[in-house]
C-alpha cells in the first residue's frame, strides 16, 4: 500500500520528467544527442526505483525506451551526432514515452486524491 509522501514523491519525479521532455519536443531548446542519451538514463533510474508506477506503464516505457536505446549505442559506438532520421526516430520514442507519462499522471494523481 502505497502513502501519501510515496505517491506525492513519484508524482513530482513524474511531472519532472515530463517537463524535460516536453521542453524537447517542444523545440523550445536544443539538445544534442549526448544529452538525449542522459534523459534515457534518468528515466531509467526512474523506473528502476519507483515505487508508485503500475507495472503496464514500466512495460510500455521500457519498450519505447529501447527502441531510443538502440539510437543511444550507435551514437556510443561512432560519437557522430544522430542524423535527421535518427533525430526523428528519438523524438518519436520521446513523444510515445510523454503521452504514457500523461496517462499515469493522471491515475498517480487519483490515487493521491482517494488518500486525501
Amino acid at each position: 500500500m502505497m502513502n501519501v509522501d510515496e505517491l506525492e514523491y513519484g508524482l513530482r519525479q513524474l511531472d519532472q520528467i515530463h517537463l524535460r521532455l516536453e521542453w524537447i519536443l517542444s523545440g523550445k531548446i536544443s539538445v544534442p544527442s549526448q544529452k538525449l542519451g542522459l534523459i534515457v538514463s534518468d528515466i531509467r533510474a526512474f523506473l528502476a526505483v519507483s515505487t508508485i508506477l503500475s507495472l503496464q506503464f514500466q512495460k510500455d516505457v521500457d519498450t519505447a525506451l529501447s527502441k531510443i536505446d538502440l539510437l543511444v549505442y550507435d551514437w556510443l559506438a561512432d560519437g557522430a551526432p544522430w542524423s535527421t532520421d535518427e533525430m526523428k526516430q528519438a523524438m518519436c520514442g520521446f513523444r510515445q514515452i510523454a503521452a504514457l507519462i500523461e496517462k499515469e499522471q493522471v491515475r498517480v494523481r487519483a490515487c493521491l486524491s482517494s488518500k486525501e
